[in-house]
């Protein structure tokens, strides 16, 4: 780390160090988290081209415990390599500092001398006459006017900083059960990177020659002097292949190897979850899914997490074996084979031909794409917003030299009563080096109150790569906003909306518990809820109008387009259950090698839960990238979702345009 940052870093923990046991520790170690962000984002947003000053900017924002956002926004989508490679760099001093603060004894001895001092003081001022406004904590004197600072968000803050530094050990009595917690946290960043590269790796991978004969005309002249072609074992090239090759045979054989692959995943599975499960031993929970539940999460165990799942499972599998015969009948009728099965390998071609069935499918996206241009949609959202929240979205210009790359939008989001709230960038077009993305959010920038009572306006970064921009013959912002969603990228626009409002409109005193940093079971039903909008035709009418015209939608354009999306939605469903019910027992109080390995749990768990199971001696938890991201709380998606159903139906189902619900 620069040196400037790192007597940045020195100052603020000073700072705290000398501070009394009051509620200005939890501000000062918030401040350190938040301190210079802003700076540093409005460098980065600018588009600067030096490498020298990029690096310069990102190490200062190295300051924050929160730059990885920003940083990997940066990294993913500005358009100058030096800028890529500075937030790279970032991004592994960050880890340097953030090592060093998580193992700060001192940070975290002040924040429990300030929580316990004001557990002291309130005591005390319950005790004592009004008159007397030296409140003793100890050897510390606390003012009344200190107590009071205490509010229930600076409490709550401060108890999150604490468990947050406890999930490092500090806590913990002596130095040896510290260095292992410090090894396990290393090695529980180790493997699932290593997991993860070996998805990314084409030798891991691997590959399968499939006998020409059995593939489409069209690709039987690829083959070589063997008559077969090689074919890759990536997932994008294993789905293609399964949702679009006639012969059984040829599916067979590519599912079948692609579920045997990247074999040293199925080792560095067994590693992962075996640190993670003495870490949190160590921590003292039962359980790695135990220790993940007790972070503020609304199931509250795992326990009330897999009832729930169980539940979802069970009550979907009516619909799902409907969904199952259905595309047997397809099969039966494709083969001309009255007793054919669906197999695992079956599943994708036969939904494909499915959705291929409805009527007019082959001129439906086309039908669509009037009703769903970018600027029209945005528009909508405003007027949508505008009506349930009082807030709307404005348009503004970006200034000489400000963004990272063509294309981009900007929008304010202004509120009614009390206007400006911060600034949205939408960077929605395909360009060489940016990494694809269906949809992600970034917080450039994080919304707090400041000193003297003024509130830091968030920024906020909306990433995606439309599909019509990789034809568009320019990736200028004046022609972005005509170019038409497809239907899927019109559904997750929305969804990153839910995400962007949820941030928007929260007001906190600390970054800490700033919008989108709230438990895991909890952050996505705002982006789920606002899919409703997408499928309620009085909130579709403001969406989606024609370009020409004016028109809503019609119902039964929307009805058709929402079909296609997912034609097999509760078997889809019970899948989902599935792997979050797999990565739940993953990280039990009993590791999978004690049940017969991570290979036997699944097959058990799909033979109670699945509709379709997968086969004997496959092992697809091998390609579970899901099981390093999220650790015993894949289910908060499920989750989510039905609470946001919950709600909709509750407050927005009668009318989803009504004021009273949406505030």
């Amino acid at each position: 780390m620069s040196g400037r940052a790192g007597a940045r870093c020195g100052e603020l923990v000073a700072q705290v160090l000398a501070a009394p046991p009051d509620a200005s520790v939890v501000r000062l170690v918030d401040d350190i988290s938040d301190e210079v962000r802003g700076r540093v984002a409005d460098e980065a947003r600018a588009g600067l081209g030096d490498e020298a000053r990029a690096g310069r900017a990102l190490a200062v924002q190295g300051e924050m415990c929160q730059v990885y956002d920003s940083a990997e926004c940066c990294r993913h989508v500005h358009a100058e390599p030096a800028w890529q490679h500075a937030a790279s760099q970032a991004c592994q001093l960050l880890g340097d500092f953030l090592a060093q603060i998580n193992h700060h004894r001192g940070l975290y001895d002040k924040l429990k001398q300030s929580q316990a001092a004001h557990a002291t003081a309130a005591v005390a001022a319950a005790s004592s006459s009004p008159a007397d406004d030296q409140l003793r904590s100890g050897d510390q004197l606390l003012s009344r006017a200190q107590l009071a600072e205490f509010c229930p968000e600076t409490l709550l803050v401060a108890g999150k900083y604490c468990g947050d530094f406890e999930k490092y050990g500090i806590h913990l009595p002596s130095a040896a059960p510290r260095a292992e917690v410090a090894r396990l946290l290393a090695l529980n960043q180790h493997y699932p990177a290593r997991f993860n590269a070996a998805l990314a790796d084409p030798k891991q991978l691997g590959t399968t020659a499939v006998p020409a004969k059995l593939l489409p005309p069209e690709w039987r002249r690829y083959a070589g002097i063997t008559g077969k072609l090689t074919w890759p074992l990536d997932s994008g090239s294993v789905h293609h292949l399964l949702a679009t090759v006639d012969s059984e045979e040829a599916r067979k054989q590519v599912y079948l190897a692609g579920a045997a692959s990247p074999a040293v995943n199925l080792g560095l599975l067994d590693d992962m979850l075996a640190c993670r499960h003495g870490l949190a031993r160590l921590l003292g929970f039962p359980s790695y899914a135990a220790f993940k539940a007790a972070d503020s999460t609304l199931a509250g165990t795992p326990e009330a997490a897999g009832s729930f799942l169980e539940d979802l499972a069970g009550g979907c599998r009516g619909q799902a074996q409907q969904e199952l015969a259905e595309l047997t009948r397809l099969k039966q009728q494709h083969t001309g084979q009255a007793g054919a099965t669906l197999q695992p390998w079956d599943q994708d071609f036969y939904s494909r031909q499915l959705a291929l069935g409805l009527p007019q499918q082959a001129d439906l996206a086309a039908a669509a794409a009037p009703y769903l241009g970018l600027g029209s949609v945005l528009g909508g959202l405003s007027e949508l917003l505008q009506r349930l929240m009082g807030l709307s979205l404005t348009r503004r210009q970006l200034a000489p030299g400000e963004g990272w790359g063509a294309g981009l939008l900007k929008y304010e989001v202004v509120c009614s009563q009390l206007g400006l709230l911060g600034t949205i960038y939408l960077d929605l077009a395909a360009r060489p080096g940016k990494v694809p993305s269906s949809g992600i959010l970034y917080p450039v920038r994080c919304g707090r109150e400041l000193p003297g009572g003024a509130y830091q306006q968030p920024v906020l970064c909306l990433v995606s790569n439309l599909a019509a921009s990789n034809s568009s013959s320019s990736s200028s912002s004046a022609d972005l906003t005509s170019l038409p969603l497809t239907w899927r990228e019109f559904k997750t626009l929305l969804h990153e909306m839910g995400h962007a409002v949820h941030s928007m409109v929260s007001r906190t005193k600390y970054q800490h518990v700033w919008g989108t940093r709230c438990s895991q079971d909890v952050v996505e039903v705002p982006s789920h809820l606002w899919e409703h909008f997408a499928t309620d035709a009085r909130s579709l009418s403001l969406l989606a109008r024609h370009a020409d015209s004016c028109q809503p939608m019609p119902q039964a354009m929307a009805r058709q387009l929402a079909r296609l999306s997912t034609v097999t939605p509760a078997l889809e469903l019970q899948q989902q259950a599935l792997l979050s019910l797999v990565d739940l027992v993953y990280h039990g109080q009993a590791l999978p090698s004690a049940a017969g390995g991570t290979s036997s749990v699944w097959s058990s768990l799909a033979a109670q839960h699945a509709s379709l199971p997968p086969p004997a001696g496959t092992c697809p938890q091998a390609r579970f990238n899901h099981l390093t991201i999220y650790g015993a709380s894949y289910y908060s998606y499920l989750y989510a979702r039905c609470l946001s159903e919950a709600i909709w139906e509750t407050h927005l189902a009668a009318d989803p345009l009504d004021a009273s619900a949406g505030c």
